[in-house]
């Protein structure tokens, strides 16, 4: 009786198919196995694990294997088909574990995520993204880390496909997101750890601006209202009409935006010369001595007391007093620059960040606190 043989093709997750052969003779002598024609087609086109097995049939549990175990047995043809990606959207700079599913994928290649021009390739025939494949005997599955890619991934709405060692794409291609981080950023605390000098004079009054920009977005500068009171050691956490939410708008505090490479915050503090009552007083004070003494020295200066006092006033910086004053009172406050300070924010920063910004000189410091939070893009 004659001998049978089997072919054992075994996939990577442990399941198994057995197919009988048959020795077939040829004219020219020679041997080949047959095996059944079209049941191979139910397996998945990739490479398997194979085993060949020869069986007396009078005694088939004494077969011998003639190959294997570690046998390649590659099912050829066929084009690939994605059945599926897991998730199907991740964060920005996640490294989230990505799984596709493909039919007659072959001997992978790669995944490839593009949005318009922009195209990124994943290789899955090396170690460097690919975490893992898994097989089993009608598809295969690839698992990669978006955050091993040679450029970093920015969000957006990308179409997946899948392509083979032999250069053939998947027919079809599927939807994958990568979200981005939402931010907003605001103000917690403004702090005058030293007023500016002379600070006898009196408490520093003071409005704040922001100026925020990002690689691909300008922000038009935001400036708050004029806060007063500030001396050392004053802390201001109150403010009005939203003046401390800097990103993305003053106008919209519960908004939130992406940020593109980086959010570079510069910050300007500008002093106010507003000397409220002092400076009445003094306005007051210097115009009724200027009027006096004028009058009395117009007695022996031949009417020239006005211009003499004036000139006296000069020299001794009581007139600059008095001319700030006015310009307080009359032509709006004189306003300087106090500090200025630029600070910046990365994504991926965590979902509460606090962090300070102090800027000053010897004669005058402050310190800012900036919060963010961040929220996944919907």
């Amino acid at each position: 009786m004659d001998r049978t043989y089997s072919l054992k093709i075994i996939a990577q997750n442990g399941d198994s198919a057995v197919f009988p052969l048959q020795l077939i003779k040829e004219d020219n002598g020679g041997y080949f196995l047959h095996g059944p024609g079209g049941d191979l087609g139910a397996f998945d086109a990739a490479p398997f694990n194979a085993e060949l097995w020869e069986r007396d049939p009078v005694s088939p549990e004494a077969g011998d294997r003639l190959w294997g175990p570690n046998g390649i047995l590659e099912i050829k043809g066929g084009i690939p088909i994605l059945l599926g990606v897991e998730p199907n959207s991740v964060p920005e700079g996640s490294a989230q574990e990505i799984k596709i599913t493909v039919r007659d994928g072959g001997r992978g290649k790669k995944v490839i995520l593009q949005h318009g021009n922009q195209a990124h390739d994943i290789p899955t025939d090396t170690n460097k993204s690919l975490v893992r494949s898994e097989q089993t005997l009608n598809h295969q599955v690839f698992t990669f880390k978006l955050i091993d890619c040679a450029h970093a991934i920015t969000p957006e709405t990308y179409k997946l496909t899948f392509q083979n060692a032999d250069r053939a794409n998947s027919i079809n291609s599927l939807v994958f997101d990568v979200k981005g981080w939402e931010y907003r950023v605001w103000i917690s605390e403004l702090k005058c750890i030293d007023e500016s000098n002379p600070e006898w004079w009196g408490d520093d009054s003071v409005s704040f601006q922001t100026f925020i920009n990002t690689d691909t977005f300008l922000q038009i500068p935001t400036s708050s209202k004029v806060y007063d009171g500030f001396h050392d050691g004053k802390r201001q956490t109150s403010f009005s009409s939203n003046d401390n939410h800097v990103y993305p708008y003053a106008k919209k505090p519960s908004g939130r935006r992406i940020i593109e490479g980086h959010l570079a915050i510069n910050f300007a503090i500008y002093e106010h010369d507003d000397l409220g009552w002092l400076g009445s007083l003094i306005n007051a004070v210097v115009n009724l001595v200027q009027s006096f003494l004028a009058h009395l020295v117009d007695a022996f200066t031949f009417g020239l007391g006005g211009y003499i006092i004036l000139a006296g006033l000069e020299i001794s910086g009581l007139n600059d007093m008095r001319e700030q004053a006015v310009d307080s009172m009359v032509a709006g406050w004189e306003v300087e620059v106090l500090h200025q300070g630029s600070t910046a924010l990365l994504p991926g920063t965590a979902s509460v960040h606090e962090w300070p910004l102090e800027m000053g000189t010897s004669e005058s410091r402050y310190k800012v606190t900036f919060k963010a939070d961040r929220a996944m893009q919907t």
